[in-house]
Protein backbone atom coordinates (compact mmCIF):
# COMPACT_ATOMS: atom_id res chain seq x y z
CA UNK A 1 0.00 0.00 0.00
CA UNK A 2 1.47 3.62 -1.18
CA UNK A 3 0.90 6.32 1.43
CA UNK A 4 1.61 9.50 -0.54
CA UNK A 5 1.34 9.64 -4.92
CA UNK A 6 4.78 10.21 -6.64
CA UNK A 7 3.80 14.02 -7.31
CA UNK A 8 2.57 14.69 -3.75
CA UNK A 9 5.82 12.91 -2.73
CA UNK A 10 7.94 15.02 -5.08
CA UNK A 11 6.02 18.33 -3.42
CA UNK A 12 7.11 17.17 -0.32
CA UNK A 13 10.77 16.84 -0.49
CA UNK A 14 10.90 20.25 -2.58
CA UNK A 15 8.82 21.93 0.68
CA UNK A 16 11.38 20.30 2.71
CA UNK A 17 14.01 21.01 0.58
CA UNK A 18 13.07 24.76 0.47
CA UNK A 19 12.74 25.29 4.36
CA UNK A 20 16.01 23.44 4.85
CA UNK A 21 17.64 26.30 2.65
CA UNK A 22 15.41 29.29 3.90
CA UNK A 23 16.36 28.27 7.68
CA UNK A 24 20.65 27.91 6.61
CA UNK A 25 19.90 31.27 4.75
CA UNK A 26 18.69 32.85 8.00
CA UNK A 27 21.40 31.21 10.09
CA UNK A 28 23.97 32.48 7.39
CA UNK A 29 22.53 35.95 7.82
CA UNK A 30 22.45 36.12 11.36
CA UNK A 31 25.73 35.02 11.94
CA UNK A 32 26.80 38.03 9.12
CA UNK A 33 25.07 40.38 10.84
CA UNK A 34 24.78 39.45 14.54
CA UNK A 35 22.13 39.58 16.75
CA UNK A 36 19.96 42.32 16.32
CA UNK A 37 20.20 43.49 20.03
CA UNK A 38 23.76 43.36 19.98
CA UNK A 39 24.17 47.52 18.42
CA UNK A 40 22.15 48.93 21.36
CA UNK A 41 23.31 46.34 24.26
CA UNK A 42 25.66 49.15 25.39
CA UNK A 43 23.60 51.61 26.31
CA UNK A 44 26.79 54.12 26.90
CA UNK A 45 26.27 56.00 23.89
CA UNK A 46 22.94 57.86 25.65
CA UNK A 47 24.76 57.86 28.80
CA UNK A 48 25.52 61.90 29.62
CA UNK A 49 27.86 62.72 32.19
CA UNK A 50 26.83 64.29 35.73
CA UNK A 51 28.65 66.80 37.37
CA UNK A 52 27.83 66.61 40.79
CA UNK A 53 29.12 69.02 44.33
CA UNK A 54 30.72 67.04 47.27
CA UNK A 55 27.59 66.92 49.10
CA UNK A 56 25.60 65.22 45.82
CA UNK A 57 23.47 67.54 44.64
CA UNK A 58 23.57 68.25 40.70
CA UNK A 59 25.83 70.77 39.37
CA UNK A 60 25.61 70.78 35.38
CA UNK A 61 25.28 68.14 32.91
CA UNK A 62 27.05 67.11 29.59
CA UNK A 63 25.66 65.59 26.69
CA UNK A 64 26.95 62.50 25.34
CA UNK A 65 28.88 62.68 22.43
CA UNK A 66 25.31 61.83 20.55
CA UNK A 67 24.16 65.07 22.28
CA UNK A 68 22.08 62.48 24.09
CA UNK A 69 21.62 63.04 28.06
CA UNK A 70 19.60 59.77 28.70
CA UNK A 71 20.54 58.07 32.34
CA UNK A 72 20.51 54.54 32.96
CA UNK A 73 17.50 53.27 35.71
CA UNK A 74 17.03 49.89 37.46
CA UNK A 75 13.64 48.65 37.18
CA UNK A 76 12.85 49.07 40.89
CA UNK A 77 13.81 52.70 40.53
CA UNK A 78 10.90 53.21 37.73
CA UNK A 79 7.25 53.85 39.69
CA UNK A 80 5.16 50.95 39.41
CA UNK A 81 2.21 53.19 37.63
CA UNK A 82 4.54 53.78 34.97
CA UNK A 83 5.06 50.17 34.11
CA UNK A 84 1.60 49.18 34.48
CA UNK A 85 0.75 51.89 32.27
CA UNK A 86 3.47 50.93 29.53
CA UNK A 87 2.20 47.03 30.02
CA UNK A 88 -1.50 48.73 29.10
CA UNK A 89 -0.50 50.28 26.14
CA UNK A 90 1.41 47.50 24.85
CA UNK A 91 -1.20 45.46 25.63
CA UNK A 92 -3.88 47.54 23.03
CA UNK A 93 -1.68 46.76 20.10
Amino acid sequence: MKLLSPWRSRRLQVALALSVLVWLGWRGYRWRVSAPFAGVADASWTEGTRILARDGRLIGERPSAEGLRGHSTRLDEVSERLVLATVASEDRR
